[in-house]
């Protein structure tokens, strides 16, 4: 599967909070994986990479990292979606969202967002990376007004 790396729409009317986010994309599908990829460029969001594995997802977080992931919880090298999950929230601070036919057990929390089955309406997705994008844009705004508050900045 090749990397997605060209760059999205970037209309503002179609991004959370007016502001475009980096998305990986954890999916083992083809098919799949190019149409999460349509769905998150419609939303004028970039697209930082496709990963069918746990390995590949955290070298391409390593490279770009992202502020939201759409990640699968099977994939080519087992059920590491759940791991990746939790290592790109802790290593980048990314929102996540489960997409996944085996939804039972997992839970929203800590790095997990939203959980959406598969097969999954487009509409339902768009609303899931929406509500991460805006997640991930209220911790950017955040994290600028601790430093502004530390420095004693405007």
């Amino acid at each position: 599967m090749s990397l997605a790396q060209q760059p999205a729409d970037t209309e503002p009317s179609s991004r959370a909070h007016g502001a475009a986010v980096r998305v990986l994309l954890v999916e083992d599908e083809a098919m799949v994986a190019l149409n999460l990829e349509a769905l998150v460029e419609e939303l004028g969001h970039t697209v930082v990479g496709i990963a069918a594995t746990r390995a590949q997802a955290l070298d391409l977080a390593r490279h770009q990292p992202p502020q939201v992931a759409v990640v699968d919880v099977n994939l080519l090298d087992g059920r590491t979606g759940l791991q990746i999950a939790d290592e790109l929230a802790a290593a980048f601070g990314t929102i996540v969202v489960i997409a996944t036919g085996n939804p039972e057990g997992i839970a929203c929390g800590g790095a997990i967002t939203t959980v959406v089955r598969k097969p999954y309406a487009d509409a339902a997705l768009l609303d899931a990376v929406r509500q991460a994008a805006g997640a991930a844009l209220d911790q950017v705004h955040q994290a600028k007004a601790s430093v502004q508050q530390v420095s004693g900045g405007a």
